[in-house]
């Protein structure tokens, strides 16, 4: 194994990724083809639950900039990646009313309310 250091292992990784996008996509494809019944199920269950359809509409208004994501955690305040926020939902049938979360406070809003 050249990199020993995880750090720069996923470095290279994302690299690779970044310069050889045609054939990752090309790999995609041939995945997506190859197990193309088993995804179309797992995506279908995903999308009968209320959750699924609540994350779907979501990401579809973050997509469109309906929904502007923060920078900022909205419990605590860290400015974090962008990309690293959680979407919480208090409630499923509001999709479009979340929290933005940094993935601390997300894990301890999900101790706290299991109690």
């Amino acid at each position: 194994m050249p990199f020993k250091d995880p750090a720069k292992r996923l470095e290279a990784y994302r690299n690779w990724h970044v310069n050889n996008r045609v054939h990752v996509q090309e790999l995609k494809s041939v995945y997506y083809q190859k197990h193309k019944n088993r995804i179309d199920k797992r995506m279908a269950k995903r999308r009968q639950t209320i959750r699924g359809i609540a994350k779907i509409i979501l990401a579809t208004a973050v997509k469109r900039h309906k929904v502007i994501k923060p920078l900022n955690c909205e419990d605590c305040g860290h400015c974090v990646e962008k990309s690293k926020l959680h979407r919480h939902h208090e409630d499923y049938s509001k999709p479009l009313e979340v929290r933005w979360l940094c993935p601390i406070c997300h894990g301890k809003r999900h101790r706290y309310e299991s109690r």
